[in-house]
């Protein structure tokens, strides 16, 4: 009997030849039309509920609000991710193939007070590596950075998909999109892998669209075009 030829190269089927996975594109709708993201009117109550929160939830709260930045790396910022001199947060991007990425985040003087009051940034130095959000010396976890969120979500009746932390980042990214920003820019705030990833908001929002119906519309205050980050928003 011939004995089988084990040196011999094994041949693989076409239909397992390796296929990349396509890149996940995001999107403001998902496939039943429902709204991911918070809108202007929900930030606005979100926002007054936050403010009456204990100082560290107020905080907490007002990083996404302001970042569009992912529950997770809320969550892992320390003393040394809170630049007060340069007017921005500096974030671990989750998500990247790289080993550690950074990224930072400008956000308004208002949140950096806030921040700077409720955790002693002046005395810790911009070098400290001390985490923020902490329970019994140890990290949060996202269960708790969930609750803090959901919790003043509820109370400011924000209900339905969008009612997330992830739709704080879509919010995010609309209201950049929507005030102009270009679409490079808001991928580097937000983090993502790829300008593709970004691309799928312009698909669901057709916000150019929208600001040349609104001139016809002639409101110069229309919330939907004009967002301003007003300076006052978490004093």
């Amino acid at each position: 009997m011939t004995k089988p030829n084990n040196l011999s190269p094994k041949i693989r089927p076409k239909d397992m030849h390796y296929k990349p996975f396509p890149r996940r594109r995001v999107s403001f709708y998902d496939e039943q039309g429902r709204r991911l993201f918070v809108n202007l009117a929900e930030r606005t109550r979100f926002a007054d509920i936050a403010r009456r929160r204990p100082a560290e939830i107020k905080c907490f709260c007002g990083v996404l609000y302001f970042t569009g930045c992912r529950l997770s790396e809320a969550i892992e910022l320390k003393a040394s991710s809170i630049e007060l001199e340069s007017g921005v947060i500096t974030f671990r991007t989750l998500k990247k193939k790289k080993a550690t990425h950074m990224r930072s985040v400008p956000v308004p003087g208002s949140l950096l007070r806030n921040l700077s009051k409720t955790f002693d940034l002046p005395r810790k130095g911009n070098a400290a590596d001390e985490l923020l959000w902490t329970h019994r010396g140890k990290q949060i976890n996202r269960t708790k950075g969930y609750r803090w969120i959901k919790a003043v979500m509820d109370e400011a009746q924000i209900e339905g998909q969008m009612a997330t932390p992830k739709g704080f980042r879509h919010g995010y990214a609309h209201l950049a999109l929507n005030a102009g920003v270009q679409l490079s820019l808001v991928q580097k705030l937000m983090g993502h892998s790829s300008i593709e990833v970004t691309a799928g908001y312009t698909d669901s929002m057709m916000w150019e669209e929208r600001i040349l119906v609104a001139r016809m519309w002639q409101f110069a205050a229309d919330p939907i075009v004009h967002v301003p980050f007003e300076e006052s928003d978490w004093d």
